[in-house]
């Protein structure tokens, strides 16, 4: 199965989606689906400090329907049985960083344990992830150098992973995340475990996966 998935960090529904997916891969090893990650930032415009997570929030929806929408995904993250903690979480990142890091120094199935890892700092309020230095100590932990970490932001082609990411989305009308192509099928919205080890079950038997 080749499988693309198009996400954004601070988005709880990626979380939750890719979530699902590694333990649905985690589950039926007997499969190796090929996942490719593709960046996707739902607020690039944010500077490059990042924002006011609380503030951010009740801006843009409003008191009484923030404090809704931010207690039901607590409650989601508790029942998929990861922590999101919007009292802990006091910046909203500019993602660039995190996203540059994780598309140059890794894909597959590695990239997406990247992912989740800054995820889970993110929602848990460990970490900022348009934090350089807090960036660089995760990507060493996983065995970068410094000068590996270091091109991801500043070589020549540093860019080039980012442009054509946005390219991607523009020409294939992405316009939210998360979002899946499974085999050319696409597909949106956070799937649950059971639905990937069905698709999952599906390719391997060579039958065709429906979104």
């Amino acid at each position: 199965m080749k499988l693309e998935v198009t996400y954004d960090f601070v988005c709880p529904w990626c979380y939750l989606g890719l979530t699902q997916l590694s333990r649905a891969i985690a589950t039926v090893q007997s499969t190796d689906p090929q996942v490719t990650l593709w960046p996707f930032q739902l607020m690039p415009e944010l500077p490059a400090s990042g924002v006011d997570n609380a503030q951010f929030v009740v801006d843009l929806m409003g008191k009484e329907r923030a404090a809704q929408m931010l207690a039901k995904m607590e409650v989601l993250g508790r029942e998929a049985g990861i922590t999101i903690d919007y009292a802990k979480i006091t910046t909203l990142p500019n993602t660039y960083l995190a996203h540059q890091l994780v598309r140059t120094l890794t894909q597959g199935a590695d990239g997406l344990g990247f992912a989740l890892e800054l995820m889970a700092a993110h929602f848990s309020g460990a970490a900022n992830l348009g934090d350089r230095a807090y960036l660089s100590e995760v990507a060493m932990r996983r065995g970068f150098s410094g000068e590996e970490i270091q091109a991801c932001w500043s070589g020549p082609e540093a860019n080039d992973d980012m442009r054509l990411s946005r390219e991607r989305a523009d020409r294939l009308g992405i316009r939210g995340v998360p979002n899946y192509i499974i085999d050319g099928r696409p597909t949106a919205g956070s799937l649950p475990e059971h639905q990937w080890v069905s698709l999952f079950g599906a390719s391997s038997r060579g039958e065709q996966c429906a979104g």
